[in-house]
């Protein structure tokens, strides 16, 4: 009879002596799969979650890297880096109104805009930013140039931390030690080899 309900097939459910065996203890089978269940789920979680924390900054690196060789470049051959910071912003631009328009229709717009004023000054620093990369990397190379960006942001990651600490922020002496082997990378990469040969 057990087989013809399908109890039988059932994991929580089985036959002994031809008499069902204790109910009581489905519940207990049930809550302990359903524990290992969730289990597996925040462990997979967790492991794409550091998986994107590694991978995507390591592909916006990529990104940084090839785009000051790209104005480098184009300073180069116009003879100014207004350009390449033009064309930067340009392009920035359009994508940004794209992606506003479709965030806007899908989510609507902001209910406020922001009024401290200092949180505006992103948009003028990085303008600055692509205008001195692009004059600097004919000269400094893509190399020493992204290393001297990465050391600037580590030193003012230490203070903006310290100012504003994250809950997932490391212990002060960790930073300090990224910083120091940051600018240590930097005086192997900048330090004239041949010369010294």
């Amino acid at each position: 009879m057990a087989t013809a309900l399908g109890l039988s097939r059932n994991p929580y459910f089985h036959v002994s002596h031809g008499f069902a065996a204790d109910p009581d203890d489905a519940l207990p089978r049930i809550l302990s799969r359903q524990r290992d269940q969730d289990e597996d789920t925040n462990h997979d979680s967790r492991t794409w979650h550091l998986i994107a924390t590694v991978l995507l900054p390591f592909a916006a690196g990529i990104g940084v890297a090839w785009q000051q060789a790209t104005n480098g470049r184009l300073r180069a051959r116009v003879g100014t880096p207004l350009t390449a910071t033009l064309m930067n912003f340009i392009t920035g631009t359009v994508v940004l109104a794209i992606a506003a328009i479709v965030h806007v229709s899908i989510a609507g717009a902001p209910r406020a805009v922001p009024s401290d004023w200092w949180l505006y000054l992103g948009g003028a620093l990085g303008v600055a930013y692509i205008f001195l990369s692009a004059a600097l990397v004919s000269y400094t190379g893509v190399l020493l140039l992204a290393l001297g960006t990465v050391v600037g942001q580590l030193a003012m990651s230490v203070v903006l931390d310290a100012l504003w600490p994250a809950s997932a922020t490391p212990g002060l002496w960790q930073e300090v030690l990224t910083v120091s082997l940051a600018f240590l990378s930097v005086a192997v990469a900048a330090i004239p080899w041949r010369r010294m040969r």
